[in-house]
């Protein structure tokens, strides 16, 4: 398996793929067969009840795609953005804690 469906910095590869579904005015049922998945299958991998494979995705058409990547590259520029923030503050509350250093006087 490619990914699964929240992968290891919590972005939730289920609701994009979703999105780009209905974007891409695709059936669960024709991006199932697409896959060469059954619809077990498929409905498991967006209740995270399996893992999300990307590798069979591939099979689905661009429609599907030029929706699912510009979605992606939002989840992770938003979750950069956040992990960012929470730095910032991290290193603000550290130097708040840290004693000011002396100053000499010339």
């Amino acid at each position: 398996m490619i990914c699964a469906v929240r992968v290891g910095d919590g972005i939730d590869l289920g609701p994009i793929c979703l999105d780009a579904l209905i974007d891409s005015r695709l059936s669960h049922k024709a991006a199932a067969i697409l896959c060469g998945l059954d619809a077990g299958q498929w409905s498991r991998m967006f209740t995270g009840q399996a893992p999300m494979d990307l590798w069979k995705l591939r099979q689905l058409p661009w429609a599907f795609w030029s929706s699912f990547i510009p979605r992606l590259l939002r989840a992770l520029a938003l979750q950069c953005v956040s992990e960012i923030s929470a730095d910032v503050k991290t290193m603000a509350v550290i130097r708040r804690s840290r004693p000011e250093p002396e100053r000499k006087e010339a």
